[in-house]
């Protein structure tokens, strides 16, 4: 949204923004307004008297230039806009916003420009009180001699300790050479300590890194993977050793820590979770499908205590199959997969969190892609999975959802809020879904009146609740898109939607949540 570009367009409603209160919830819905060019709120940056703050990126995906814009306590947009990234009309490239960062009390707005000689990043301090960029620096000039820059695959991590960000890339090599790795760690005034290169003795075709993770200024762990075996063809039934290695890099030196077998599994989409000396690999695994389920994937090694080693694959209970079996409408592959092999087709995981004692809750969701003529993105069912600190899966609930979409995926799957004792997982969903007795598994976009917000709650003991919190009719037409809405605290998600006719016409809805929601409702 710039000034001199972008002209804020008030729908002019007949009533103020509405708010509808439930027992355990209440929402808002902030009057709409129409952006001038095709853009979206890729970040909420924070908010404070003067009003609140975005990171709004043009495009339908946020890939053209960024601005901070700010929005007035109302969630309306005011004219007052900094532009953060540009195009260089001498070199011929955008420069990329990265996103804002919140490094001690400074907001930093971090961007790149990309040749095929060089990559360049910035570092922009904010400051949101005088709305103005206080101090610009050019962080770094990643060069190597020979290669194709933009080959270069790219990813900034921020330590867990918050002491460091890290800078980790590829270093792109010939077919037969060994696979090499650069990684920069910066101050959290992005000043640069150190530089290093690690070389890993396979070809670039064979090795890939699954996940990583900056510990500090010094320490960072990877989960790796060879690929020499894995098939060639997507249908092949044979399941490879993934030869799975945790491996610490440390101020240039890398060893093994601890191998991960996948004991004739196809392991799906593995969440790497770091506590102190202990570290942990949760995911699903399969007899048959390499994206489906038949159970639970649990590894965890202690580097203290290299010898206390936990190993476990837990296959899914029968109620769970039949859950889904006794959905009526439930695809043929799925049906086929759950008689021939107790297996749930196309679960990916997609979120892993820690609760505060060490539990973990892992959300898996169904989903794929289909094409012919157009494209289907399947998004569906959810499952919730919990795992003790011993790595003991105690309980899986499954979650009736289907928000699959043709030619977009912007308004499926979900978003999730953590309080202080429950998850909550936020999305567009089908009202008649939450019934208990209801077999058939609606589509959320299938007609008007049935489309809704819902809010799935998950508490630690296995309990889930669910509750439609607003729907197509109440926000007049607008969308929500899970993915582009923001916690602000514990209890408060910030809901980013859009008019699917006119993804210009945009609104925000302000969804707080309060405790002991009650039993699934129809």
């Amino acid at each position: 949204m710039k000034n001199n570009l972008l002209l804020f367009i008030f729908l002019l409603l007949a009533f103020p923004s509405m708010a509808q209160k439930g027992n355990n919830y209440s929402i808002s819905l902030y009057d709409a307004f129409k952006t001038g060019e095709r853009e979206i709120p890729e970040q909420y940056v924070g908010s404070n008297e003067k009003g609140h703050y975005f990171l709004y990126s043009e495009g339908k995906f946020g890939n053209g230039l960024s601005s901070l814009v700010k929005f007035n306590n109302d969630f309306q947009p005011t004219t007052e806009a900094i532009q953060l990234t540009n195009f260089d009309e001498k070199e011929g490239v955008s420069e990329v916003s990265l996103g804002i960062i919140e490094r001690g009390d400074k907001l930093l707005n971090i961007t790149s420009k990309s040749t095929k000689t060089y990559r360049k990043y910035f570092a922009k301090t904010i400051d949101l009180n005088g709305f103005q960029i206080t101090s610009e620096k050019e962080i770094l000039n990643l060069s190597i001699e020979g290669v194709n820059m933009k080959k270069t695959y790219v990813s900034f991590v921020l330590a867990t300790d918050s002491s460091a960000v890290g800078l980790f890339y590829t270093i792109p090599t010939k077919p037969k050479e060994f696979r090499k790795y650069g990684l920069i760690v910066f101050d959290n005034d992005f000043n640069k300590i150190d530089a290093f290169t690690y070389q890993f003795p396979f070809s670039k075709n064979e090795f890939v890194i699954m996940g990583g993770t900056l510990l500090n200024k010094k320490e960072m762990i990877l989960l790796t993977a060879d690929l020499s075996q894995v098939p060639l063809s997507p249908n092949s039934k044979k399941i490879p050793d993934y030869g799975y290695k945790i491996v610490q890099l440390n101020q240039g030196n890398s060893k093994t820590i601890g191998e991960v077998p996948n004991d004739n599994k196809w392991l799906n989409s593995l969440g790497l979770r770091i506590d102190g000396s202990i570290i942990k690999l949760v995911g699903l695994y399969s007899n048959v499908g390499r994206y489906d389920a038949h159970g639970t994937f649990f590894h965890q090694i202690d580097q203290s205590n290299p010898g206390e080693t936990i190993h476990q694959l837990e296959p899914f209970d029968q109620e769970l199959l039949d859950q889904h079996s006794e959905i009526t409408n439930l695809e043929n592959l799925s049906k086929k997969r759950i008689r021939k092999h107790s297996e749930l087709a196309n679960y990916i995981p997609k979120s892993i969190m820690n609760y505060d004692d060490g539990a973990i809750l892992m959300v898996a969701e169904e989903t794929f892609n289909l094409s012919q003529y157009i494209t289907t993105y399947y998004s569906q069912n959810l499952l919730a999975i919990h795992f003790d600190k011993e790595g003991n899966r105690k309980w899986t609930r499954m979650i009736k959802k289907d928000n699959s979409k043709n030619n977009t995926w912007i308004y499926s799957s979900y978003l999730v809020l953590k309080d202080s004792t429950d998850f909550h997982l936020i999305y567009n969903g089908n009202r008649k879904n939450l019934q208990k007795d209801h077999l058939v598994r609606n589509n959320a976009f299938i007609n008007e009146e049935d489309e809704s917000v819902v809010v799935a709650t998950i508490s630690k003991e296995g309990n889930v609740s669910q509750k439609v919190v607003t729907n197509f009719l109440q926000t007049q037409g607008f969308r929500i898109r899970p993915k582009l809405s923001s916690k602000l605290n514990e209890n408060e998600v910030l809901l980013f939607s859009q008019k699917p006719s006119n993804v210009k016409n945009q609104r925000f809805i302000l969804l707080k949540l309060k405790k002991d929601m009650p039993p699934i409702s129809d």
